[in-house]
């Protein structure tokens, strides 16, 4: 082989190369990768062609004498490894762009067993032709060129081979260049959560604003985050989205971290003992609401059941804490926490929002309403012998400050998210006929007519079940959201440090291979023969590890009392033309227009 037609084998070969390496740039590799993984890339691949022009003019050497024969067999194996590099990149290209790590929102599967130590087919390629390319000009250039793909290519397959261990999480990808997939997930968050993982799977990637973001849904998932709190833990509630909620709660168990938090729950959570005196007086308390309330319905009216709900929370809860009378300030504060709700969500949608310093007309409207609702609780706090028996138990063991916030956080939770738990409860019985006749068949069977007391609630289960299934499919705290304090991997994927984990349990509530028929209404699912079994993480009406809401016990009979106390003289009905309540995902989950009933005797009466 003459040494033009040697020459000009090699710039063939190469000119190929770098063509391959352009197109799958092009076509790819910036959508693919960030600049700071392809430049290096790009980079690599001029110092190559540099030491290649310089193989190719400098002189030849002529240790060892090929021969025609040989030189031809040597071309061709030249050829043949670049052919192999170029087609081995043609058919990776779609996904990982020139061999950069791909971006996380790239759908980017990786094709198994390709990364098998120097059987890549690029490496492999141009490794072939490397040493052909060596054996025929014989040359330093040449020689630094096997030198230095023997010290990269092996490197680069071993973090090639790292990322085929923790893949990258597939999502929907593109959104917005700025807001990411903020604004299709603010026009309907529930469908948006349900379509990402029907689609993409157990763990979706997206970008909220310029952040990562991880949509988890499975059980074994979720227990992994929430059971993993720092210290020692690597999930933390420092997400800048829950920010706004600190102006409203202070530094109450929702919004504390760390040992500050620790401490808060080790003096709150034996108030909610079921002896405690919360408890003792829970039963008196929402009988003697509920049969106020019911004194004012008559049957064929048609009553505001959202807003009956949210006024008999509010003053179930203000009974328990405070032990005063809040009736004179439930308007003034339900208008006050509807300002504060809306806000608050808007602000946790919101990527920037000004200071609440700033005097504009909704920061001057955000301020009265939090003042107005800090006022109240102040007052209440500041009467004589008004302090009921849970404030009694906290009051010895924290300053007026974090008294007071603990006061409005749990003022806050047992209030609105009871009253939302309560309305839906409600609408879902009245769906469902055959429910309704076997709560009232128990009731009948235990109470005999008399209004329940909290003895009572452990020998009426369907009451129960009825209220925790409510609960599962319209769980109040319907979002939870965590911030990866270190690199994790969850279901395989990588998860970086600095990502946001959003765990949702209307989502998890409705794992097909935990919950069959998932949107049907079957109190018979928690039925101790169908629960024993269930992953602990299926259910998180009140969240689950170590923060799990201290008050779940009370919520959960608080609605069987209420349910145990109404149903024995009323029902409700739907009017038959009116369509399936839709669930609004604003900071709690009430119905998106209110629930208005008609209200009929109960199957009790008319025996």
């Amino acid at each position: 082989m003459s040494r033009s037609s040697l020459e000009l084998l090699i710039v063939a070969g190469w000119a190929a190369q770098a063509v391959n390496w352009m197109w799958a740039l092009a076509r790819s590799g910036r959508r693919a990768a960030t600049p700071t993984e392809w430049t290096p890339e790009l980079l690599l691949r001029a110092g190559v062609l540099t030491l290649v022009v310089w193989a190719v003019i400098g002189p030849p050497g002529s240790r060892v004498p090929l021969g025609d024969l040989g030189a031809l067999l040597w071309g061709v194996a030249f050829l043949a490894g670049h052919t192999v590099a170029i087609l081995g990149r043609v058919r990776l290209a779609g996904a990982w762009g020139i061999g950069t790590r791909p971006k996380a929102d790239l759908d980017a599967p990786v094709r198994s067993g390709i990364y098998r130590l120097v059987s890549h087919p690029i490496y492999l390629g141009i490794s072939v032709a490397l040493i052909a390319q060596l054996v025929l000009l014989q040359n330093l250039p040449a020689l630094l060129l096997v030198v230095g793909a023997a010290v990269v290519n092996p490197w680069k397959i071993a973090r090639e081979r790292r990322l085929l261990r923790r893949k990258q999480a597939p999502g929907p990808g593109g959104g917005h260049w700025l807001l990411g997939h903020v604004p299709a997930f603010r026009r309907d968050p529930l469908a948006f959560m349900r379509d990402a993982v029907h689609t993409w799977g157990d763990v979706v990637a997206f970008r909220a604003g310029r952040q990562r973001a991880y949509l988890i849904w499975r059980p074994e998932h979720v227990q992994q985050v929430l059971q993993n709190d720092p210290p020692g833990g690597g999930y933390s509630k420092n997400v800048a989205p829950l920010g706004p909620m600190g102006d409203v709660l202070g530094r109450g168990l929702v919004t504390s971290t760390g040992e500050e938090w620790r401490r808060q729950r080790q003096i709150v959570q034996p108030a909610f003992h079921p002896r405690a005196g919360a408890m003792q007086s829970l039963a008196a308390t929402v009988t003697s609401a509920v049969t106020e309330m019911m004194a004012q319905w008559r049957p064929g009216a048609v009553v505001d059941v959202h807003g009956e709900m949210m006024r008999l929370a509010f003053l179930v809860v203000g009974e328990t804490l405070f032990g005063a009378d809040l009736r004179e300030h439930a308007v003034v504060v339900r208008r006050a926490l509807e300002e504060i709700q809306r806000q608050s969500n808007q602000r946790i949608d919101a990527l920037v929002s000004l200071p609440l310093w700033v005097p504009t007309r909704r920061n001057r409207a955000f301020r009265q309403a939090v003042a107005t609702l800090h006022g109240v609780v102040s007052n209440v706090i500041a009467r004589p012998g008004g302090l009921g028996s849970l404030l009694t138990e906290l009051r010895g063991s924290m300053d007026e400050r974090l008294l007071h916030d603990q006061i409005v956080t749990l003022l806050l939770a047992g209030h609105e998210n009871s009253g939302n738990a309560l309305t839906w409860m409600w609408y879902l019985v009245a769906r469902h006929p055959a429910v309704a006749e076997r709560l009232t068949a128990e009731l009948e069977d235990v109470l005999e007519g008399r209004v329940p007391t909290l003895d009572d609630l452990p020998h009426l289960p369907y009451t129960r079940m009825v209220a925790e299934e409510t609960l599962r499919l319209y769980p109040p705290g319907w979002v939870t959201l965590r911030r990866a304090e270190e690199p994790d991997e969850i279901g395989g994927f990588a998860i970086e440090r600095g990502a946001i984990i959003v765990i949702s349990s209307y989502l998890t509530h409705r794992h097909p291979q935990h919950w069959p028929d998932p949107d049907v209404f079957d109190p018979e699912r928690f039925a101790e023969s169908r629960s024993a079994a269930r992953h602990r993480f299926a259910y998180l009406a009140f969240g689950g590890g170590s923060r799990r809401c201290v008050g779940g016990g009370f919520a959960i009979a608080e609605m069987q009392l209420v349910l145990a106390t109404v149903a024995q003289r009323f029902s409700f009905e739907l009017a038959t033309e009116a369509p399936p309540l839709a669930p609004l995902p604003v900071v709690s989950l009430p119905p998106r227009d209110g629930l208005r009933m008609r209200v009929g005797d109960s199957s009790l009466i008319r025996r």
